[in-house]
C-alpha cells in the first residue's frame, strides 16, 4: 500500500514547489495532529459575501478579510487568475467553500488557523487525491479509524434525485459523491462522525451519522446560491432579476416528442405561445407559430427565431443538440430586436462541451405512423341509393335501377360496378427511424460538442409495384454540429460552430392536395382504382381525376435541401481595463440551397364498355392518351445569409447594488437567387441594440433596453426607427415584513413592463414606395370597355410615407414559488397596440382613375390577454410526482382598416377579430311547404323547398342575401390554447402524459368531398350524411338537409348550419421508461442504458369527428400523423 502511495504521487509537481512552501511542508510535518475543535469552531464561523465575476486571488482576499482564517496555497498549482462568482447570506464557512471549490478542483483543509488548498486530480476510478505531499501527509487525513459504512440517497424537497452531491466526513479531506441514481456510499469513523452533504443550489446540511448505517437525505433549495440564470436577447440574465416575460421548455420535454420538427412539440408545453399543425405531410408538416396571439392583420404574423444568437429557422434542430429553448413575449424582452420584434421572439441555444472527460450519447428510435383520423364515405351501393334520392328530390329521373343497385351490392361485376374506398390510398401504418450520437467533453482549454443524426420518415401512400420508381412520401435528413470553445488566454476565448444539415425528399408527380382533392370527391362506383390488366380507368369527360392513377402513374420529384452555417464568436474579458467589463464579436455565415427535379408524365386512361369480348374478356376504350417516358426538369434556388456583431457588455455588484449594460451593434446582409432585378438586390439592416439593468439587494430592479434599426425596404429618410422599452420588478418576499410573518412562500415578485417594438416585414413586395409603371392595353375610352388602347400607366402606386409596423406593449406579471420550491406559479397580464399595420386602401375618390389601389399604414389593431403557467413538484413514498399546467389566451380586434362603406355596420370588419368569418345565421330546416311560403325570400336558390337550410332575416327587410351576412363564430385559429402535463418516477421507471387543448375555435365543413354530389356523380357522401332531411326523416335538425344532384348555393353557403366548434382536447404525448441499474449497465461499459416508449397524437377528443380538427377545414390535407416510438438511450 505504502508502495502504492509513493508511485501515485506526482513528483514533477511537487519539485515544482517554492522554497516557502518546502519550509511549511517541514513546519507541518512536525506539528502532528491538529485540533478538530479549533477546526469545527473556524469552519463554522457565518460569512455574509457577494462576488460576482472576480478573480479567485480577490476572492481569497475577500474571504481572509471578514473571517479570522488565512489560505496557504502554491501559485504553481492553484490558478488565481480564474474568475468566481459566489453569493452568500450568513452562511457557513465550511459550505461556502466547498461551494467555491469545489467546481475548480479545488480541495481544502483546515490546519492551525489556516486553511490549505491543493489541486486534485482523478486517478483512474479511485477518489482523488491531493496534488501536494504534505497534504498526504495529514495525520488528520489518514489517521487510523475503526471503519464502517453509511449508504443513503440524496433528493431535493420535491423527491427529485440529486447526482453529483458531494458528500464530506466533517474535519477529514474524505469525501464522495453521489451517481446518477442519487446514491452514495462512505467508510465513517464510529457513532461519532458527522457528514457534510453540499451541492451547487442547495442548502448546506451536516448530520450526526449515530447508529444509522442507512441515511436518506433531503436538500432544501437555496435560491440565492443557485443564482439562477434566465436566456434573454444577445445574452443571459440572472432569474431573479429578470423584469420581462418569457416562457421555457427544457430540452428534456422536446425530447420526448417524437416528431422530425421542433416546431410540432411545443404546443401544450408551454404558456404565451400558439401553434396549429395543418398538415402531416412529411416536408410540410410544420406547425404555424404565433405568439401571444395573432397581433396583426399584416403580411407577417410569425416572430423571429434566433439560433446561438442568429436569426435562423429551428424546426430541423435535433433536439438532443438543444441547450436551452425560449420564447419572448413583452416588449422588454423583445426591444432589443427593435424593428424584428413585435410579433415576439423564439431563442435556441444549442449544446456546447463542458470541461472533464468525454460523455458520448447514443439513442436509436423506431416509429410507425399512421393518420390520427380519415373520413369515412359511404360504400356504393348506399352512395347509389342515396343518388337516386337526391335526383328524386330535384324531381329528375332515378339514375339507377334495382339491378344495377343489386350488381353494386353484391359485387358480381366489380369492373363495370366497382364499390371503392378511396381512403385506402392511405396504408395503415408507415415507419420512421432516429438515430443520434453526440459527444463532449474537454478540458480548461478547450471544450467541445458534436452531434450527428438522421432521421428518416416515410408517406403514408400505397405504391403501384408496377413503377420501377417510388412515388410514396419519403424524407431523409442528416444533421452534423459541432460547437468548440477554445481559451486563447486567461481572458480571451473562441467559440466556433459549424453546421450541416442535408434533407433529400420524394413526393409524387401530382401534388398532395390535388390527391386529397380527388380522394374525397371520387365516388366508390365511378371506376375501379386499377383494371386486373394495370390500365388505369378514367371518363372521357375527366379522363385522368383518378386518384389512384395521379398518385402513382404521374412520375415522381425530388427535393435537395443543403444547409450550411458558420459562426464564429470571440469573448474578451477587459476586467484588467475596467472591472466587470468584456467585449464580444460575432460572425456568422449562412448558404442555403434548393434544387428541385421533377420526372413527370401523364397517363393514358381506359374505361371498360358494357360489353364483352368473345373470350368473355372486359373491352376497353381509351379515353387518353399518355406519355411512354418520364419528362425531365429541374429548377433550383439558393440564399446566403452574412452577420456580423460587436459588443460590449458590463456587469458588476457595489454591495447591495448589482449594474449592468449592454452596447451592441449588428448588421445582416441576405441575398437570394432570383431572375429579376428587384429580387437580386440584398435584404440588409444595420442596428444599434442597448439594455442598462439595476438591482439593489435582489429585491429592487429597473431596466431599460432600446433598438436603434435600418432597414433598405423603406424611404430614404424613414429607414430608421428607435424602439424603446422599460421594466421594473419587486422581489416582495425579499421584505422584512413578508419574511417574518409569510414563510410558506420562498419568492413572491411582481413585474411589469412598457415599450415599443416593431415590425418591417409588412408585404412580400419589396420597395412600395416606388411607383410602378407598366406598358400595355391600360386605357379605356367612352363605353368601350373591352378593348383597352395600349400605352404606358401605373400598375401599382409608390407611397412615399411607407414604414414598419409599431407595436405598444404592456405587460404586468406575478411569479410565485412556495411551500419549499413544491409549488410554483407564474402569471402574465398583457395588451398590445399595434399601429402602421400597412393595408391596401380600401376606398378613394371617384374622380381618380386608378387601376390598382396604393398601400398605406393605416391599420391598427388591439391584442390583449393572459399566460400562465403554473407545477408543483412532491414526492410520495418512493413515487416522484410532477403536475404541470399552462394557459393562453389571446384577444384580438380590428380598430381600422380602409374599407369601403357597408350598407350596415354589422357588414364592418373595422370592430371584428383578424379572420372572423362572415356568414348567414342558419335557423335549422325549412319544415314543410308553409313553412317555405310563411318565411323571408331566400334569394340564393330560384326555389326552395322543405329540408333546405333555413336563414335568419337579420335586416328584417323581408329577404335573405348577403346583406343578411354577420360575423359568425371564431376564426380557425384558436384564442385559447392550454395544456396539462404529469411525471411520476418510481425507482428506475417513469411516466409522463402532456394533454394539449384549444378553444374558441371554428371551422367549416362545407368544403368539397363534404357536400354531397357537389359535382353530380362526382361528389362523394360522407357516412354522416346518413343523418339528414328526407321525407321520411323530416327532422329539421337533421345533420344533412335533403339531398340535391350538384350544387346547390342555398344550402351550402358559409352559415353556422356547417359551421362547427373546433375545440379539441387530445392526449399529446406519452412516454413510459426505464433506467437500468448502474450495476447492469455498467456490464457494457456504460453510464446508463434506458430504454423507453413514447407517442405523438395518441387520443383525441372534439366535436368535429370527420378530420383531425387541426388540420383547419380538413380539405386537402394530408392528415397529421399518430405516431408509437421506441427506442434506446446508452451513455458512456
Amino acid at each position: 500500500m505504502k508502495e502504492s502511495l509513493l508511485k501515485s504521487i506526482e513528483w514533477g509537481k511537487i519539485m515544482r514547489i517554492g522554497v516557502t512552501q518546502l519550509m511549511l511542508l517541514l513546519l507541518l510535518v512536525g506539528i502532528g495532529r491538529a485540533e478538530h475543535s479549533s477546526a469545527q469552531s473556524e469552519l463554522e464561523q457565518l460569512v455574509s459575501v457577494r462576488l460576482t465575476d472576480v478573480s479567485l486571488k480577490q476572492a481569497i482576499k475577500t474571504l481572509e478579510t471578514k473571517t479570522s482564517v488565512k489560505f496557504v496555497y502554491s501559485r504553481n498549482v492553484i490558478e488565481l487568475d480564474r474568475k468566481v462568482s459566489v453569493v452568500a447570506s450568513q452562511e457557513k464557512l465550511s459550505a461556502l467553500l466547498t461551494r467555491l471549490f469545489n467546481p475548480l478542483q479545488i480541495r481544502y483543509e483546515f490546519l492551525s488557523g489556516n486553511i490549505i488548498l491543493s489541486k486534485v486530480i482523478s486517478s483512474g476510478k479511485s477518489a482523488q487525491r491531493p496534488v501536494m505531499l504534505f497534504m498526504a501527509s495529514l495525520p488528520v487525513a489518514f489517521e487510523s479509524m475503526p471503519e464502517r459504512t453509511v449508504h443513503g440517497t440524496v433528493t431535493s424537497e420535491s423527491g427529485e434525485v440529486l447526482p453529483g452531491v458531494n458528500i464530506l466526513l466533517k474535519g477529514t479531506n474524505r469525501g464522495v459523491n453521489t451517481n446518477n441514481e442519487g446514491k452514495y456510499q462512505i467508510s465513517v469513523p464510529d457513532n461519532n462522525a458527522v457528514l457534510i452533504f453540499s451541492f451547487i443550489g442547495y442548502e448546506s446540511q451536516e448530520l450526526a451519522v449515530g447508529s444509522f448505517s442507512t441515511l436518506d437525505v433531503k436538500l432544501k433549495s437555496n435560491e440565492k446560491a443557485l443564482n439562477e440564470v434566465v436566456v434573454v436577447g444577445y445574452g443571459e440574465q440572472k432569474k431573479v432579476s429578470f423584469t420581462g416575460a418569457e416562457s421555457v421548455i427544457t430540452p428534456k420535454e422536446l425530447r420526448q416528442t417524437p416528431t422530425a420538427l421542433l416546431g410540432n412539440a411545443l404546443g401544450g408545453r408551454m404558456s404565451g405561445i400558439v401553434t396549429v399543425q395543418r398538415s402531416g405531410e412529411p416536408g410540410y408538416d410544420n406547425a404555424n407559430i404565433w405568439i401571444r396571439g395573432i397581433g396583426t392583420f399584416g403580411s407577417n404574423q410569425a416572430p423571429l427565431f434566433m439560433v446561438d444568437g442568429v436569426e435562423r429557422d429551428f424546426n430541423n434542430i435535433d433536439p438532443h443538440e438543444v441547450e436551452s429553448f425560449t420564447i419572448l413575449k413583452d416588449a422588454s424582452a423583445t426591444a432589443v430586436f427593435g424593428v424584428r420584434g413585435a410579433n415576439g421572439v423564439v431563442l435556441v441555444n444549442t449544446r456546447r462541451g463542458a470541461s472533464g472527460k468525454a460523455k458520448v450519447s447514443v439513442t436509436m428510435e423506431k416509429g410507425v405512423l399512421s393518420p390520427t383520423r380519415l373520413p369515412k364515405y359511404v360504400d356504393g351501393f348506399t352512395y347509389a341509393g342515396l343518388y337516386n334520392e337526391a335526383n328524386q328530390n330535384a324531381g329528375l329521373p332515378l339514375p339507377y335501377t334495382d339491378e344495377v343497385l343489386q350488381k353494386i351490392k353484391d359485387q358480381s361485376d366489380p369492373i363495370r360496378y366497382p364499390d371503392v374506398d378511396w381512403m385506402k390510398l392511405m396504408k395503415p401504418s408507415s415507419t420512421q427511424d432516429h438515430v443520434n450520437v453526440n459527444i463532449s467533453g474537454g478540458n480548461p482549454t478547450v471544450r467541445y460538442f458534436v452531434s450527428a443524426s438522421y432521421f428518416h420518415d416515410r408517406g403514408l401512400f400505397v405504391e403501384d409495384p408496377r413503377n420501377a420508381y417510388k412515388t410514396n412520401i419519403d424524407r431523409k435528413r442528416y444533421n452534423l454540429r459541432t460547437n468548440i470553445d477554445i481559451n486563447l488566454s486567461k481572458d480571451i476565448e473562441l467559440n466556433i460552430g459549424i453546421t450541416g444539415i442535408m434533407e433529400n425528399r420524394n413526393f409524387p408527380g401530382t401534388g398532395t392536395q390535388t390527391i386529397f382533392d380527388l380522394m374525397n370527391k371520387a365516388t366508390p362506383i365511378l371506376y375501379p382504382m386499377q383494371y386486373p390488366d394495370g390500365r388505369i380507368p378514367g371518363t372521357v369527360a375527366s379522363p385522368r381525376e383518378n386518384p389512384f392513377g395521379r398518385l402513382t402513374q404521374t412520375g415522381f420529384a425530388t427535393e435537395f435541401l443543403g444547409t450550411t452555417q458558420g459562426t464564429f464568436g470571440l469573448k474578451y474579458d477587459l476586467g484588467k481595463l475596467v472591472k466587470g467589463l468584456s467585449a464580444r464579436g460575432r460572425f456568422a455565415f449562412d448558404s442555403y440551397s434548393n434544387n428541385n427535379i421533377g420526372r413527370r408524365k401523364n397517363f393514358e386512361t381506359w374505361l371498360a364498355s358494357a360489353d364483352n369480348d368473345a373470350d368473355g374478356n372486359p373491352i376497353y376504350s381509351l379515353t387518353a392518351e399518355g406519355d411512354k417516358f418520364l419528362g425531365y426538369s429541374v429548377s433550383s434556388s439558393g440564399e446566403r445569409r452574412l452577420y456580423l456583431e460587436g459588443s460590449l457588455n458590463y456587469s458588476r455588484s457595489f454591495g447591495k447594488h448589482d449594474v449592468g449594460g449592454m452596447l451592441l451593434y449588428n448588421q445582416g446582409d441576405r441575398q437570394l437567387t432570383a431572375s429579376d432585378a428587384i429580387g437580386s438586390l440584398p435584404y440588409r439592416r444595420v442596428g444599434l441594440v442597448g439594455r442598462v439593468t439595476y438591482g439593489w439587494s435582489d429585491k429592487y430592479f429597473a431596466e431599460v433596453n432600446f433598438g436603434y434599426n435600418g432597414s433598405e425596404n423603406f424611404p430614404r429618410g424613414k429607414r430608421f426607427g428607435f424602439f424603446p422599452a422599460f421594466s421594473a420588478g419587486w422581489v416582495a418576499s425579499e421584505e422584512p415584513f413578508f419574511k417574518n410573518n409569510i414563510r410558506f412562500i420562498n419568492l413572491l415578485k411582481f413585474k411589469g413592463s412598457y415599450g415599443i417594438v416593431g415590425n418591417d416585414q409588412i408585404n412580400s413586395q419589396r420597395f412600395l414606395y416606388l411607383t410602378t409603371l407598366t406598358t400595355g392595353s391600360g386605357y379605356t375610352f367612352g363605353t368601350e370597355f373591352n378593348n383597352g388602347q395600349s400605352g404606358i400607366f401605373e400598375s401599382s402606386i409608390g407611397n412615399p410615407n411607407i414604414t414598419w409596423e409599431t407595436s405598444h406593449k404592456t405587460n404586468v406579471g406575478v411569479e410565485l414559488h412556495a411551500l419549499k420550491d413544491r409549488l410554483t406559479m407564474f402569471v402574465d397580464f398583457f395588451k398590445e397596440h399595434r399601429t402602421n399595420i400597412l393595408t391596401q386602401r380600401g376606398t378613394v375618390p371617384d374622380l381618380l382613375g386608378i387601376q390598382s389601389l396604393p398601400y398605406a399604414n393605416i391599420g391598427i389593431v388591439d391584442n390583449h390577454g393572459i399566460d400562465g403557467t403554473i407545477s408543483y413538484r412532491t414526492r410520495i413514498g418512493g413515487v416522484g410526482l410532477e403536475l404541470k399546467g399552462n394557459y393562453t389566451f389571446a384577444r384580438n380586434n380590428i380598430v381600422f382598416t380602409d374599407e369601403p362603406q357597408r350598407k350596415f355596420d354589422y357588414l364592418r370588419r373595422t370592430g371584428q377579430r383578424v379572420n372572423q368569418p362572415f356568414g348567414l345565421q342558419a335557423i335549422g330546416l325549412f319544415k314543410d311547404e308553409e313553412d317555405v311560403k310563411s318565411s323571408p325570400k331566400q334569394t340564393f336558390n330560384s326555389n326552395v323547398f322543405p329540408g333546405d337550410v333555413k336563414y335568419k332575416d337579420i335586416n328584417n327587410d323581408g329577404v335573405i342575401d348577403v346583406y343578411d351576412e354577420t360575423p359568425i363564430g371564431f376564426s380557425n385559429v384558436p384564442e385559447m390554447i392550454y395544456g396539462l402535463s404529469t411525471t411520476l418516477t418510481y425507482k428506475g421507471f417513469d411516466l409522463s402524459l402532456l394533454f394539449q387543448g384549444v378553444g374558441n375555435v371554428t371551422v367549416f365543413r362545407n368544403y368539397l368531398g363534404y357536400i354531397p354530389f357537389f359535382q353530380g356523380q362526382f361528389g362523394n357522401v360522407l357516412e354522416a350524411a346518413l343523418d339528414r332531411w328526407s321525407t321520411t326523416n323530416p327532422n329539421p335538425n337533421a345533420t344533412f338537409p335533403r339531398l340535391y344532384p350538384g350544387s346547390n348555393d342555398n344550402n351550402y353557403r358559409n352559415s353556422t348550419y356547417w359551421q362547427i366548434d373546433g375545440s379539441y382536447v387530445r392526449l399529446k404525448n406519452a412516454q413510459i421508461g426505464y433506467t437500468f441499474p448502474k450495476s447492469i449497465a455498467g456490464k457494457i461499459g456504460a453510464e446508463t442504458v434506458r430504454i423507453y416508449a413514447n407517442g405523438l397524437n395518441l387520443f383525441l377528443w372534439d366535436k368535429v369527428k370527420h378530420y383531425d380538427p387541426e388540420s383547419g377545414d380538413g380539405a386537402g390535407k394530408y392528415p397529421p400523423s399518430r405516431v408509437f416510438n421506441f427506442g434506446i438511450n446508452i451513455n458512456f
